[in-house]
């Protein structure tokens, strides 16, 4: 119904898509009627048509405002809430306000209210004034969400960490092809689990006996007669990929009191089950039959992949360990392995299958069960890009809700899980 878009409609149908994506932002407002008359010349002049220029004349919309521009002005501070901003322009150090437009996108939006208070108090120390501060709390736009914010449930904030500065620093430095290049070409895993090795020697100093401890349980026939801690130990397959693998271990006695599934972690894209062997240990102690389950890790499987292979490890473990699995079957995750355990009982209760392999109590270790809240943990410390979770279990909210085994839990009805 406003006349004024048949000036746009106008535009869009005559000008070239080149002029129409130069940058605006490089025109003040006070400039911007000469710098449209230029324009239109400048359109004239390279395509060889003036109708657009025409119209406008004839309009009138243009050429008055020639004779008139040094009379117009910005519009007048007229909104009471822009003292807000005109008193934040005054008062904050430049550097300060850089820092909330150059870095907002570290800061998730459950930490928002605590970060604005702290800023608040960094700008009260630095510049001695509070009036900005008061304008707020006077105006209650802070207050009433500060005396509630204890009870919303905050993921950690990887601002707190200093050692995530060099991430955030690659995540602000490196183009993000890079950043992707390296996560989905399989080059982030090789350089983490390269790290693992790496770290033997820190490993060593800090636990003496743990390169004693892997030998001893992955060649269990060097271990003393008089205290064997294995009595054997073997890795199966169950697929073609080097992640679909199971380590078995079983305990002293033959009569073992049943079966403890472990599931590595790593963000869904490290790992491999070796790593992770020395977990057996105190299991075996207790005579309970130890494996350690391996599955694809990206970019060789998403959520759904690792899920599968997740199902048919515990069938292998079935096949090898019926016995023992009979007796009791305790499902163990850490990290992600957390994640992917839960997911695997979920699946198989909320579609209605009869589990193949029976699980009587799961342990989750640090597990993600809410991925959009980790997702911002994530985002926080700079990684978020480059962390194989966004494409393995995303990449939108949406699908991050699909798989999160918090909201299938609440939206789940009546779920039959172990404890």
């Amino acid at each position: 119904s406003n006349p004024f878009y048949d000036f746009y409609m106008k535009a869009k149908e005559e000008w070239k898509l080149g002029f129409q994506d130069k940058s605006s932002h490089s025109k003040s407002s006070n400039d911007v009627v000469p710098r449209t008359t230029d324009f239109l010349e400048r359109i004239s002049s390279i395509t060889g048509e003036t109708p657009f220029h025409t119209f406008l004349e004839n309009k009138q919309w243009v050429t008055p405002s020639l004779n008139l521009r040094e009379h117009f002005q910005p519009p007048s501070l007229s909104n009471p809430f822009d003292d807000v901003f005109t008193k934040a322009k005054q008062e904050w150090p430049l550097d300060l306000e850089h820092f909330l437009r150059d870095k907002s996108h570290t800061i998730s939006s459950n930490g928002m209210v605590s970060t604005i208070t702290k800023l608040l108090e960094r700008v009260a120390t630095k510049t001695e004034k509070t009036a900005f501060q008061t304008i707020v709390e006077e105006e209650k736009l802070l207050t009433t969400s500060m005396e509630h914010q204890d009870s919303f449930p905050l993921p950690p904030s990887g601002l707190s960490n200093p050692s995530d500065d060099i991430y955030r620093k690659i995540r602000n430095e490196w183009p993000l092809a890079v950043q992707n290049f390296l996560r989905d070409q399989g080059y982030l895993r090789a350089i983490v689990d390269g790290l693992v090795v790496v770290g033997i020697p820190t490993l060593m100093n800090a636990y003496p006996e743990i390169i004693k401890n892997f030998v001893e349980l992955s060649i269990p026939w060097i271990q003393p007669s008089s205290s064997p801690v294995s009595r054997s130990f073997e890795a199966k397959r169950y697929g073609n990929s080097k992640g679909q693998v199971v380590h078995i271990l079983q305990p002293p006695s033959s009569e073992s009191r049943g079966v403890v599934s472990f599931v590595h972690g790593g963000a869904w894209g490290s790992g491999r089950p070796w790593m992770y062997r020395i977990v057996a240990r105190p299991f075996l102690e207790l005579n309970y039959t130890v494996a350690v389950l391996g599955y694809r890790t990206w970019p060789d499987a998403d959520v759904d992949g690792q899920v599968n292979d997740l199902r048919d490890a515990m069938k292998l473990v079935k096949t090898e360990c019926s016995e023992a699995i009979g007796k009791s079957s305790i499902l163990v995750g850490h990290s992600a392995g957390a994640h992917l355990g839960m997911m695997h009982l979920l699946r198989q209760d909320k579609n209605g299958e009869e589990s193949e392999v029976p699980v009587d109590a799961f342990v989750g270790m640090c597990g993600v069960y809410c991925l959009n809240s980790h997702f911002s943990y994530e985002s926080n410390r700079g990684v978020e890009e480059i962390s194989p979770m966004k494409p393995v279990c995303g990449p939108t909210p949406e699908e991050f809700e699909l798989n999160s085994p918090a909201r299938t839990v609440e939206d789940g009805g009546d779920l039959q899980l172990p404890p």
